[in-house]
């Protein structure tokens, strides 16, 4: 029986000592068009990591820098991922077809309906976007409180988003996570997809979920994606191929490695020696999870399919790995801008060999042909690992799942993690991604049933003379906070106590908050750990994350003084605080 805390529910509420003004963690614009609402793109942003997400399939890729859009930390100006996205192939009548986005787009916004197109620049078709906490930002950011509002009211379930039903058995979004965004696309349009490729449109439709989880730890460090891909042609597909592509660049992009993890499914990239020019201390290491694949008939298995079983099938795993660079004769990116030679070789990058040649793969520490490039240990040097054949550089992945038929009105899924994750140096780095890529594999195995965090504190404040009163005693908020309790596997998360940390900025990190008191149950339990990665040993051990007081539950706390710079606070400054409610689980398995 484990007692220690596997997870840390906070709730955040952002206040700043200036005129009237209260301001909540997030915020921004949601969303920017490139051409009317095809094109569309907004960001996910709940925890350490802001991605952008685009309606015509484009991911990672900030629309307003024309660059990398996976920032990591959220709220810096480091990148990690340039871009990423779906891509198929498969074999319609004998002719190949491949689709979907890298650095060009063979989708555009809308469903397709009775075998044609929706109007692409209906902006019923952009991305929606919800988060859980939405009302906490109607008194601080009112525009982008309106805009989640018209999301969450206009979710278009008619069109496929996820849903549940309610008491009165209406349907509303399903919040898989804390915050969710949904676009669906089409490959209708010949032109764009000729552009991709050099290919022609078979008749998909793909709606795409995304969605994260505001928590501390692994959890924290990584979003979630799930293509739904409905064959709403007239043709039977053969031997189709799905694939999750990424150009990932940690920092700079041109001290690179990648390899794959096939105990793990996981393709990750990591760099060439410990430091990088971007994230100058410790280098990160970037993971794309497969969790995912297609499914077949299968007799007796039983796969996942829309978070729910299907009996009688099984999913297909990662059936390839594979990388590319820049710049490289032989080992290059798929042609670009129209040539249908192109499509021949990315769909040779799909089927695990090399695009340019149609040659195998040859794994240089055993001579053999191999699907699964550099699955190595480069923790251990074992196995092939990055830097033969080349030096580091500027990387591309693959990961793949096939061969299947896709009939006429078949819908498959695949699902993915894209995960970050730093240590100490280079190695710990790798090691401390796969300890997140486990953790992420175990929020899969329960089908994403993660309790969620207590309710936000609802709180008021009081701007005096050099002093600031945070009153959080509202009868109705203060009730639903402290009655919380969340069940996960026959264990259950209670209410604990609230933190008040004072902040150097709206955006700092947790390892900048300064926490100023602690009103906790009186119940015996004080220090809380969690499982925390040790860049030294390479392990997880259970060190401190909470220290309670035992002191009971308070509602009110006045500052007087500027705790982060020790001294008078001053009239007119802004300074910000944060109110938390915790929750603890002394049984919990996960």
């Amino acid at each position: 029986m484990k007692q220690i805390l596997r997870l840390l529910f906070l709730a955040l509420v952002v206040l700043a000592l200036v005129g009237t003004s209260a301001s909540a963690s997030g915020g921004g614009t949601r969303g920017v068009k490139k051409a009317a609402t095809d094109g569309f793109y907004a960001y996910i942003d709940i925890n350490t990591i802001l991605m952008w997400v685009a309606n015509d399939g484009d991911g990672s890729f900030d629309p307003n820098t024309g660059i990398a859009g996976f920032y990591w930390p959220r709220g810096t100006s480091k990148t990690a991922v340039y871009e990423d996205g779906l891509i198929w192939g498969g074999y319609v009548n004998g002719a190949l077809h491949v689709g979907g986005s890298t650095y060009s787009h063979g989708l555009q916004a809308g469903p397709i309906i009775n075998g044609a197109a929706a109007n692409r620049d209906d902006p019923k078709y952009r991305v929606y976007k919800i988060r859980k906490d939405y009302n906490d930002f109607k008194a601080t950011n009112p525009a982008l409180y309106d805009q989640l509002k018209k999301d969450y009211d206009e979710w278009p379930t008619d069109d496929g988003a996820p849903y549940v039903l309610d008491a009165q058995g209406n349907k509303v979004p399903q919040f898989i996570g804390d915050e969710v965004l949904w676009y669906v696309a089409n490959d209708l349009d010949p032109s764009k997809v000729q552009k991709l490729m050099g290919s022609s449109p078979i008749g998909l439709e793909i709606q795409c979920t995304v969605w994260g989880y505001n928590q501390v730890g692994a959890l924290g460090d990584m979003v979630f994606k799930k293509y739904r891909v409905i064959n709403k042609g007239q043709n039977r597909v053969d031997s189709m191929y799905l694939g999750s592509w990424a150009d990932v660049d940690l920092g700079q992009a041109s001290d690179d490695f990648s390899g794959c993890d096939t105990s793990l499914s996981l393709g990750y990239t990591y760099n060439d020696h410990g430091t990088d020019a971007v994230y100058n201390t410790a280098a990160v290491a970037n993971g794309f999870d497969f969790f995912q694949g297609p499914i077949v008939r299968s007799p007796g298995d039983t796969a996942n399919f829309n978070f729910e079983k299907r009996a009688g099938y099984r999913n297909l795993k990662m059936t390839a790995y594979v990388f590319y660079i820049n710049g490289s004769p032989v080992y290059s990116d798929p042609e670009l801008g129209g040539n249908p030679l192109g499509s021949i070789q990315m769909y040779r990058y799909l089927n695990g060999r090399i695009g340019n040649t149609d040659d195998p793969f040859i794994d240089p520490t055993t001579g053999k042909a191999t699907v699964f490039c550099l699955a190595g240990d480069p923790v251990t040097n074992k196995g092939w690992v990055d830097g033969t054949p080349a030096a580091s550089g500027d990387r591309r992945q693959l990961m793949s799942s096939g061969p299947f038929v896709m009939m006429p009105g078949d819908t498959q899924e695949i699902v993915i993690a894209i995960i970050m994750a730093q240590g100490s140096d280079r190695s710990s780095s790798i090691t401390a991604l796969k300890n997140n890529a486990g953790v992420a594999q175990a929020a899969y195995n329960i089908n994403f049933q993660l309790p969620g965090p207590p309710p936000v504190p609802v709180v008021k404040v009081a701007e005096l003379d050099k002093e600031v009163i945070l009153d959080w005693g509202d009868a109705a908020g203060s009730k639903a906070t402290e009655e919380y309790v969340a069940s996960l596997i026959g264990t259950y998360y209670t209410f604990e106590g609230y933190d008040v940390y004072q902040l150097p900025s709206r955006s700092a990190s947790r390892d900048r908050w300064k926490r100023l008191a602690v009103y906790d149950v009186i119940d015996g339990v004080k220090v809380i750990k969690f499982p925390t990665f040790d860049p030294v040993s390479g392990e997880f051990i259970d060190l401190p994350q909470q220290y309670g007081t035992d002191s009971g539950v308070k509602r009110e706390f006045t500052a007087t003084k500027d705790y982060i710079n020790d001294r008078p606070l001053v009239n007119g400054t802004k300074y910000y605080f944060v109110v938390s409610a915790y929750s603890y689980n002394p049984h919990a398995p996960f």
